[in-house]
């Protein structure tokens, strides 16, 4: 997805709608009261205060606004910090299936972690990977190795760096009932880690139509939460149980394995990332690949096939 076209478009659909767009404009703060929400706004010219009847908050995972809102009371903080690095990359070989969709390396040679790399619009590319924060791990000597001495230099190594992003992220409980009194808080702020560009749409869309039923004298706050807790994985039992029977698989598996693995998951027509599939399939790959099965399943257990949502 092109982000600036999108958000081009969205701004020029919102406007001939009639919305008021504020750029060089930040919320600094927010309270909810039981007429009225009242925000704060910062701009070059100073603070404003703006009262409206309802709001969507979507300021992503560092949110300083659900916090005054009460909305992570009784969430615990994450012990998990987990540090991003991403490059993003001009000139990556047009053979490479990246140009067309997001792919994912599992190399334990290279990383025991996953690395990713989709377009970046217009017409670059995003290789990033990850590791617990504090690690002794190098996210760009990961990287550059794989762009230069791995199974897929062919694809990178004539790339150039253009740009550099990173953070850490603490992975954090998700907040089932993120729609209170005359708020909705939508997307990352609310996520175990992030929604990415689809949720984030689908939240955004489903949060004003929650909002117009409130206006309309409805409870558009139910029906949000119910969207909410249906649309991502993490608030299945069934799934979270099944996916931590799986380790992750760069970890305890290495190169030769990996191949092995994932030539079995193709010759069975078995469809979806791996560690959503291979819990159903546990069995069948217990007898016919005992030595790695052995590896990957963290119980002694076998579990019932989970429901994905």
């Amino acid at each position: 997805v092109d982000k600036d076209a999108l958000l081009e478009g969205l701004a020029g659909e919102a406007g001939e709608a009639g919305c008021e767009l504020r750029a060089g404009c930040r919320c600094v703060g927010i309270a909810d009261a039981s007429g009225a929400v009242s925000v704060t706004l910062q701009s070059r010219d100073g603070k404003e205060t703006v009262r409206a009847k309802r709001a969507i908050v979507a300021d992503g995972a560092f949110s300083p606004l659900i916090e005054p809102l009460g909305i992570n009371e009784g969430r615990p903080v994450s012990k998990r910090r987990i540090k991003f690095l991403s490059l993003i990359l001009d000139g990556v070989d047009s053979s490479c299936p990246a140009v067309l969709r997001r792919i994912k390396f599992c190399l334990p040679s290279v990383h025991k972690g996953y690395i990713t790399l989709g377009p970046w619009p217009p017409g670059q590319f995003q290789l990033g990977t990850s590791t617990v924060a504090g690690s002794s791990v190098h996210l760009p000597s990961v990287l550059r190795t794989l762009m230069s001495d791995s199974p897929y230099s062919h694809w990178l190594s004539g790339a150039q760096e253009v740009a550099r992003h990173g953070c850490n992220m603490e992975f954090r409980l998700p907040v089932p009932d993120p729609a209170r009194g005359n708020v909705i808080c939508i997307g990352d702020n609310v996520a175990y880690a992030e929604t990415a560009i689809k949720g984030a749409i689908g939240c955004g869309y489903m949060a004003a139509q929650a909002t117009l039923s409130s206006l309309q004298g409805e409870n558009g706050n139910e029906s949000y939460n119910d969207y909410w807790q249906h649309a991502c994985n993490y608030f299945s039992p069934e799934y979270k149980k099944n996916v931590r029977q799986i380790k992750k698989l760069p970890a305890v598996l290495d190169d030769r394995e990996i191949d092995a693995l994932f030539k079995w998951i193709q010759d069975n027509r078995i469809w979806g990332v791996p560690e959503d599939c291979l819990p159903a399939n546990r069995e069948q790959l217990e007898r016919e690949l005992p030595e790695i099965a052995g590896k990957i399943y963290a119980s002694a257990t076998p579990i019932k096939k989970a429901r994905v949502a």
